[in-house]
């Protein structure tokens, strides 16, 4: 748990930062909102992802993330509560909810590694393709008043340099 949060929970900056809202914005995602719901979780568990991480706020982190996990055993009751791992696939979650298991796998893809480490490949496989559409449109955008911008420019430049 620590490990995989730790690489998610740094806030973005920069072009990375850009991108993200851009994306969020074309899917009509509430970036700000995530960000202020992630905060909360932080500190209600008394971690701070944005900082530095030492083996002190570690212990810290993985304790009271424990310790809420804990309290949620004891509060909820048994019936109403599902304790699930996505690597548990369909089974138990539809058995709690009551539906039947799908025919399709369950999505146990996370696009944060693909982002990493093979979105290269993800851009030509169909089932990803959708992730990448507001980044392609973007692009495109970005192109487009690049080139506008360089052929204004060009444009008052030779206006400028001609003489009388």
């Amino acid at each position: 748990w620590y490990d995989s949060i730790t690489k998610k929970m740094r806030h973005p900056t920069g072009m990375i930062e850009f991108s993200m809202k851009w994306i969020a914005w074309y899917s009509k995602l509430d970036y700000i909102g995530w960000w202020r719901f992630l905060d909360r979780c932080q500190r209600k568990i008394g971690c701070s992802f944005r900082e530095q991480q030492t083996l002190e706020l570690q212990q810290r982190c993985i304790q009271s993330y424990e310790e809420h996990v804990d309290i949620v055993k004891r509060t909820v009751p048994a019936d109403r509560l599902l304790v699930f791992n996505v690597k548990q696939g369909w089974a138990p979650l539809c058995k709690f909810l009551g539906l039947p298991v799908p025919d399709r796998p369950f999505p146990k893809r996370d696009i944060t590694k693909g982002l990493t480490r093979d979105v290269f490949k993800d851009l030509f496989e169909e089932k990803y393709q959708a992730n990448f559409r507001p980044l392609l449109v973007l692009c495109l955008i970005t192109l487009l008043w690049w080139t506008t911008w360089c052929c204004v420019c060009r444009r008052l430049c030779r206006l400028h340099a001609r003489p009388g």
